[in-house]
């Protein structure tokens, strides 16, 4: 059964709802965990809400559904969708002890939020097996707290791109001559996001004139070194997933010349302990509750970290001859970095 419903006089959003429809069909939650796990502190509440948007209870809802021990949910996405393209991109880049990759599926320990203490754990994802009108790919989750399941997915769905239009970004970009060949060599090339911002600009900062590999290397000594250890509730994660990559409270602690002595240059080591510290101070610098304008102007503040924002912002010599891109620039640019420039025709006056 299916609800037309953007929200309901309880205040509960579709996309908790869909969860919830998730958690009941797929998994072996107990009600009490999937109520938690949809905003709720009463399960009486949480049934009066199923209740009014299904009209049947959650056991009535669950009845008949296959269920599981873990916890896995399938993400839609519209087709079709690159996934090996994804894979060859994090498999350049993943972090020892924190990421590993296959033939056919990405896994990594996660942590809601970069401060100590936050639950952690892991997840998997890979692509389904059996064929359905709405491809998905499957997320399988394993976390401290359950009660945090509803944002975990929503980032994974932002971080995967699995909300794409896909058709309508691969029509746009294909009126272009430049693109056209290239978006056919790539039919569903998707724009690959990351778990955590913190870890990101980390490694944006270790990335400057070195190589993707080298890069690598050194976030693993990073995350060897200060990143905690996967908790024992998470004992059963895959092999070779092992530790969390540092917080900003762990990095903010460091004196620069402890991470100098890993191999990172005392520019670099500054820049990162001082980004910690101000990711500490201002929670929100990385995440969508900031403005580009006002994060832009504080990480330009911080001690080597001014070339890097220019090497961001000299991207924009492209921006005359990209504006028709507008508004799927990032997935241009995805195009035109997966395909050898030899098979790019020149750019036409």
């Amino acid at each position: 059964m299916r609800a037309c419903f953007t929200s309901n006089r309880l205040g509960i959003s579709r996309a908790h709802f869909t969860l919830t429809k998730q958690l009941l069909d797929e998994t072996a939650l107990p009600i009490t965990d999937v109520a938690l796990a949809a905003g709720y502190s009463s399960v009486r509440r949480f049934n009066d809400a199923v209740q009014q948007t299904y009209g049947r209870t959650p056991s009535q809802l669950r009845q008949g559904s296959l269920k599981s021990p873990e916890i896995q949910l399938k993400l839609p996405y519209t087709a079709p969708y690159h996934w090996p393209a994804l894979l060859a991109f994090w498999g350049k880049r993943a972090i020892p002890c924190v990421e590993t990759v296959t033939a056919d599926c990405y896994r990594r320990t996660i942590r809601w939020l970069s401060t100590t203490g936050r639950p952690m754990g892991w997840v998997e994802i890979h692509p389904a097996e059996d064929r359905e009108t709405q491809p998905y790919l499957l997320a399988r989750i394993v976390i401290d707290d359950v009660r945090l399941l509803a944002p975990i997915v929503e980032r994974l769905r932002q971080m995967l791109d699995v909300q794409a239009p896909i058709t309508e970004i691969q029509a746009h970009l294909s009126q272009d001559p430049l693109l056209a060949g290239v978006v056919a060599q790539h039919p569903g090339l998707r724009v690959p996001g990351a778990w955590d911002p913190f870890e990101m600009a980390v490694r944006a900062i270790l990335g400057q004139q070195i190589s993707v590999a080298a890069a690598t290397t050194i976030a693993g000594r990073l995350t060897h070194a200060f990143g905690d250890r996967l908790p024992a509730q998470a004992t059963l994660a895959p092999p070779r997933l092992e530790r969390l990559f540092p917080t900003a409270d762990q990095l903010a602690a460091l004196d620069p010349t402890q991470l100098n002595q890993m191999g990172i240059s005392k520019a670099r080591a500054l820049a990162i302990v001082r980004l910690a510290e101000t990711v500490v101070s201002e929670p929100d610098l990385l995440t969508q509750q900031a403005s580009l304008s006002d994060t832009v102007q504080t990480l330009c503040q911080l001690p080597g970290i001014g070339e890097w924002i220019a090497q961001v912002i000299a991207i924009k010599q492209l921006e005359v001859y990209a504006q028709h891109w507008r508004p799927w620039r990032a997935y241009a640019a995805m195009h035109l970095w997966a395909t050898p420039p030899a098979n790019l025709s020149p750019l036409s006056a």
